[in-house]
């Protein structure tokens, strides 16, 4: 056949599919939606530096020239961050961007602060990109984007399109679960349902993000045939992709776009329209949603991302330490404020949420970076600790005044961040005359507590102690610490030996090598573990991608080592408040000191571990053997909980925030496992349940490219976990509020001695428990963006519907509506003198903006503080200024890091 009988042929098959096409889609045109974008990793096999320097001029300038040679290119660039740094360096340049945003060729999108990871970051974290990126695209632009935009990023859980629809956003875009999803690719176009019920709009395979266009998109019959079927299954006759460039940004090809700007020209049947990523949300909108297909359940990856769930354990811890830092101070800072009056420290907050929230990008706080990388990282996330602790100490210095610290020894002031009673451990430390060998406490009411002096200080200048009292809910209370010569006699559960520890709730008793062989509940009368808890080694070499993933022919394997024959087991803890064992034991190369401990009538025990690490091609894992043995473990999600099923080829290493749960199939009694910056798991048997500890995976040789992973984590790593027995289900339990106390410790500070008007307690809210049960958590209190209203964001923990809750506040409130994750006005909320009342669903997040009716001091001292200003490039991590090798400790090492103590630097207020 001839070349033009063949061309006719080609033309004739495309005229009768058209025709039939238009027939069977009762002569609706077919439309392809194009976005152009440029993925661009803000940190990856580079620093920031590159992507300062080189990476975000590119992209920026290369699409401004596009944009002015064709007039029909829509561009889509996601993250404010990225915005703020091409604003900052290249000011002069970035002036140009608000004709182009003007005009519509580029469009904001993403809405977040980052192309962030969506399985680490908590809830709050999320919603926080959402506030702040789209905050700042409508204060420089007005405009703001709908979307969730992640075309590179390794699984997406079930909480998103439940947190997206609380921040008000409609859609979400990928194409990464082509790269091995554990449940496939549910649809094309359709709507995704979260772990609350809430839908949003969803592109799921929206081609690959460096995609290029080679012809006439109009006439491509494999589009034609695509939403051909489309528009037969769902009513839909559209189709969306991706095309552009990455990971280093810059722009399409001038080609591509050439081929676009004809494309849209043509008069072929398919109508092509270069968009923005979020008008998919126009495209769904027009069409009838009833036909579209609904996919309810998480997203995760198989393989690939896995092992980011553990990789670079410093960033994982962390990154959680200032989340909930910054928490505690926002709730303190609101205290100040409404009650003695201080200036609330928006921009400061902000401005450390900001630098903290952008390191949670899909190769940063996932471990993916190179070590130069994490220089960078680590300099911001421990800038954040020491922000975030200023501001808090700051606002508490604030409020000091205003108790009434005038008692007969020395005043130590405590806060309780959480919105719940608690009776949970405190430390504290005085300077008392005499250095006595001895303190003993007392509480607001004058009663003794338990108290011991603490064997290992957090601090060499002070003596430090530690009590334990019941404390209210968000609140501060006023202790009296004085000197004795003798210590606390008040009568304790706690028994200890170096074979076993007690308390009125569990027995936990060790094996001549250190294991711990039993735990028995005194409360339910049931044994917990069916074997000795085990650290596990498995082997760890990876084909490809060695941090990214772990695999599941390694995982399935017995462990090739179990840390046994303990070095040395001794007390080093006991008294009436606490009772200690430490454990240490070494490999050839490494040294694991774990101290189990048992606080007076306290329903967790807790593991405090301490490794030296320097194992190759290894992953550790703790092997939890329970006696409640099941089939499914609910895992924690930040928002919800979703339960998961046994060890699969697809779903293997599974991602869980503070706590994961193993109930008996009887519901009777179940074990839950907490920790306070772990998030990989994995359910190999029934009756096991494993949490990941360390990811030091092996490199093969044609990986070499990353061959810095072979050496990852290498160094010293703290971490604590800690196990909590229920009755009944775990959403019949206080697992989730356990799992908060473990992570968000009381704090104690040094107050001077004042008479003030809020007495020695003062609680600034709490939930009342008759209304709204244990399932309504506190997870924000913070003062609005655009005003004078305070912010509190609540959510449902246990899957239950939560009718006629209530917040009661410590003053009358004036007004109050509730508002989404933007601060966006929803609907009038209502309330009665100092309570705002609501109902939840099932894992339903709500926000509400409340003005209360307060008489702010106007005679307090001020406090006045000053953030103090240090140049950009300070090397606060390498031993040598001139080095920027990631050779951090000397020996070609990139470690952990993870040096951060427990509980907050004190001052003296």
């Amino acid at each position: 056949m001839t070349k033009h009988k063949l061309l006719q042929a080609a033309a004739l098959t495309l005229l009768l599919f058209t025709t039939t096409f238009a027939q069977a889609t009762d002569s609706k045109q077919p439309e392809l939606k194009v976005v152009g974008t440029a993925h661009l990793d803000t940190q990856w096999r580079w620093t920031i530096q590159n992507t300062i320097n080189d990476f975000v001029p590119l992209t920026f300038r290369e699409n401004f020239k596009l944009m002015d040679i064709y007039p029909d290119y829509v561009f889509s660039f996601e993250g404010s961050f990225r915005y703020k740094l091409f604003r900052e360096y290249y000011p002069d340049e970035y002036a140009k961007l608000k004709k182009y945003v003007d005009s519509g060729q580029w469009r904001v999108t993403g809405s977040w602060v980052d192309a962030v990871d969506v399985n680490i970051p908590s809830f709050e974290s999320l919603v926080r990109h959402n506030l702040y990126g789209n905050g700042f695209y409508k204060k420089e632009f007005g405009k703001t984007s709908r979307d969730i935009f992640l075309p590179d990023c390794f699984g997406f859980g079930y909480a998103l399109p439940s947190i997206a629809a609380h921040c008000g956003l409609k859609s979400f875009t990928t194409q990464k679960l082509t790269w091995g999803s554990a449940v496939g690719v549910p649809f094309d176009i359709g709507l995704w349902q979260g772990v609350d019920g809430s839908r949003i709009i969803a592109c799921l395979d929206a081609g690959n993000y460096t995609g290029k266009i080679k012809g006439d998109l109009s006439r491509d019959t494999t589009w034609l045939r695509k939403i051909a079927k489309s528009g037969e299954t769902t009513g839909l006759h559209a189709g969306y992709t991706y095309f552009g460039t990455g990971d280093t940004g810059g722009s399409p090809e001038s080609l591509s776009v050439d081929w676009l700007q004809k494309s849209i020209k043509s008069d072929g049947p398919i109508k092509v329209t270069s968009i923005g990523a979020d008008d998919l949300v126009d495209l769904v909108n027009s069409a009838d949603q009833s036909k579209l297909p609904v996919y309810n359940g998480e997203l995760l990856m198989t393989r690939h991302g896995v092992g980011c769930y553990t990789s670079q354990a410093a960033m994982k811890r962390w990154n959680r330490k200032n989340e909930l830092l910054a928490d505690a101070a926002e709730r303190a800072s609101v205290i100040a404020h409404l009650t003695a009056g201080v200036p609330y420290p928006a921009d400061y907050l902000r401005d450390t949420w900001e630098r903290f929230l952008w390191h949670q990008f899909h190769d940063d706080l996932t471990g993916t970076s190179i070590p130069e990388a994490y220089e960078f990282s680590w300099n911001d996330e421990i800038l954040c600790q020491n922000r975030f602790a200023g501001a808090l100490e700051n606002a508490v210095a604030s409020s000091a005044p205003l108790l009434d610290t005038r008692v007969e020894g020395t005043p130590l002031l405590v806060f309780n961040p959480v919105a719940r009673e608690r009776q949970d451990l405190i430390h504290g430390r005085v300077l008392i005359p005499g250095d006595p060998p001895y303190v003993r406490v007392y509480s607001p009411e004058g009663n003794e507590v338990p108290s011991q002096r603490a064997v290992k200080g957090y601090f060499s200048s002070l003596p430090t102690f530690m009590f334990i009292d019941s404390t209210l809910p968000l609140s501060y209370s006023v202790y009296d610490v004085r000197a004795s010569q003798t210590p606390c006699d008040l009568a304790t559960d706690l028994q200890v030996t170096p074979a076993s520890i007690e308390n009125s709730r569990y027995k936990l008793a060790l094996n001549s090598n250190g294991d711990i062989l039993s735990i028995f509940d005194k409360k339910l009368q049931r044994e917990l573990l069916t074997a000795p808890i085990q650290y596990q080694l498995l082997f760890d070499k990876p084909r490809q991608w060695p941090a990214w993933e772990i695999q599941y022919e390694d995982i399935i394997l017995p462990p090739r080592a179990v840390l046994n024959s303990p070095v040395e087991v001794k007390i080093i803890e006991q008294g009436p408040v606490r009772a200690a064992i430490q454990v240490v034991r070494k490999t050839d190369v490494s040294t694991f000191t774990t101290i189990i401990s048992m606080t007076s009538n306290s329903d967790r025990i807790e593991f405090k571990n301490e490794i030296d690490w320097y194992e190759k091609e290894t992953l550790l894992k703790v092997a939890f053997p329970l006696t409640c043995a099941n089939d499914s473990v609910t895992y924690d999600l930040g928002l919800g909980a979703i339960k998961r099923g046994l060890n699969t080829k697809q779903k293997y290493e599974v991602p869980g925030h503070q706590w994961a749960d193993m109930t008996d199939p009887s519901g009777e009694y179940g074990v839950a496992i907490l920790n306070d910056c772990k998030y990989g798991w994995d359910h190999p048997e029934a009756g096991v349940l494993r949490l990941t500890l360390i990811h030091t995976p092996g490199v093969f040789d044609n990986w070499n490219w990353v061959g810095d992973e072979k050496s990852q984590d290498m160094g010293h790593h703290e971490f604590t976990f800690a196990i909590c027995a229920h009755k009944g289900d775990w959403s019949e339990s206080d697992i989730p509020e356990q799992a908060a106390r473990l992570n968000q410790p009381i704090v104690s500070f040094l107050p001077g001695n004042q008479s003030g008007t809020l007495g020695r307690k003062f609680s600034f809210l709490n939930i009342n428990a008759e209304s709204s049960g244990d399932n309504v958590f506190v997870n924000a209190v913070k003062m609005s963006e655009a005003g004078d209203e305070l912010i509190v964001r609540v959510k449902e923990t246990k899957g239950k519907t939560a009718n006629a809750a209530k917040i009661n506040f410590a003053f009358p409130i004036e007004s109050a509506r509730e508002v989404n994750g933007f601060e966006d006005p929803v609907e009038a909320a209502t309330i009665s003198g100092s309570a705002l009342e609501f109902s939840l669903t099932p894992y339903q997040p709500k926000a509400f903006a409340v003005k209360l009716k307060t008489n702010a001091a106007d005679d307090l001292p001020a406090v006045k503080w000053l953030p103090v200003a240090l140049p950009y490039n300070l090397d606060a991590i390498s031993l040598d200024s001139d080095r920027k090798d990631g050779n951090i400790d000397g020996k070609g090492n990139s470690l952990a890091g993870e040096l951060i103590p427990d509980t907050l630097t004190y001052r003296n207020l």
